[in-house]
């Protein structure tokens, strides 16, 4: 931040950059970060979305092969 306004170049109370276009610096990366981070969330989402659905096929397949076997040691049975 002191970089941004210039304090360390400039001790003084002069700063090479107006209010404005602190201003404007400081909205257009927080507006990036903002942005950033809803992209991340929504990848986040989708991505689980994606796992919860193959993890619920993989159960199903699960559960096809128990009823499988369970039939395949019935009928061996006397």
């Amino acid at each position: 931040m002191d970089l941004l306004i210039g304090r360390l170049v400039y001790p003084m109370n002069v700063y090479p950059l107006t209010v404005e276009t602190i201003v404007f610096i400081l909205s257009l990366q927080v507006g990036t970060m903002h942005m950033i981070s809803l992209v991340l969330a929504l990848a986040i989402l989708l991505y689980s979305f994606s796992f919860r659905k193959e993890n619920t096929e993989l159960q199903w397949l699960g559960q096809k092969s128990l009823i499988k076997i369970f039939n395949l040691t019935k009928k061996r049975s006397p």
